[in-house]
């Protein structure tokens, strides 16, 4: 794997993992 491939895929990865949290941390302030 070349080494802009990998940094796109973590960079990626690392804004799917942040919008999962955000996602999460509004349906919980949305509850409460």
């Amino acid at each position: 794997m070349t080494m802009m491939r990998k940094k796109f895929f973590v960079s990626k990865f690392a804004f799917l993992n942040w919008k999962t949290t955000l996602t999460r941390k509004t349906l919980v302030a949305l509850l409460e």
